[in-house]
């Protein structure tokens, strides 16, 4: 580490900072976080064989017309750092419970559906010159959602390189799931039913009820 800091104290050092992506990668290059737990409620580091899930719940993130994600859906993989979940390591229990809080914080919030990708394939994504890669995927657990992790650009990228990683990693996520898919449904059975009431957009009627799937 450059920094002369582990893997937690950057973590806890750049929680909530708009520049905490590129704080990570001064700190950390080449991802090197990824090989260490950032927090002490973690299950593990994050391995390429896992599902990454994100959940669609805001509204600027989506097209007012037709069910399909806008790009600054992925923005805060080069700011904040682009929160989503692990699959494998969350129940459905945790994962209704983040989504219960999320939506609650936001009056205009509403669960839409979902998008996963495989931790390899997000990995998997170069910079232009294929030199080196684009994202990282660092294991980010908290106490009330151990099963978080964070997608972060792997350092800072120039506004032209952002658009082209960011291109990447809309293709990764191609997919939007319809809520009632998730765990089998087990998920939307247990998130409160006053907030999954909340009106949804007619055309995303498909998302929430027939369980159609769309792509971007």
């Amino acid at each position: 580490m450059q920094s002369g800091c582990s893997c937690s104290e950057i973590n806890a050092s750049t929680q909530g900072q708009i520049d905490r992506v590129g704080l990570v990668a001064d700190a950390a290059p080449d991802c090197a976080c990824e090989s260490h737990s950032l927090s002490q409620y973690s299950p593990g580091i994050v391995q390429d064989e896992e599902t990454i899930v994100r959940m669609v719940c805001v509204p600027m993130h989506v097209d007012k017309k037709k069910p399909k994600l806008l790009p600054n859906f992925f923005s805060h993989a080069f700011s904040f750092g682009m929160s989503a979940q692990r699959l494998e390591k969350a129940g459905s229990t945790e994962l209704a419970k983040w989504l219960n809080n999320f939506l609650a914080n936001g009056g205009d919030r509403v669960w839409l559906g979902y998008v996963q990708a495989p931790c390899k394939k997000i990995r998997g994504i170069l910079l232009q010159d294929e030199s080196s890669r684009s994202f990282c995927v660092y294991d980010a657990a908290s106490d009330e959602s151990p099963a978080h992790a964070e997608v972060c650009a792997s350092r800072r990228l120039e506004e032209a390189d952002r658009l082209e990683a960011r291109a990447h990693l809309m293709k990764a996520f191609s997919e939007i799931l319809p809520r009632t898919s998730l765990m089998g449904g087990e998920v939307q059975n247990i998130v409160d039913s006053k907030l999954l009431a909340r009106d949804v957009p007619s055309q995303w009627g498909s998302l929430t009820s027939s369980g159609v799937s769309q792509t971007f």
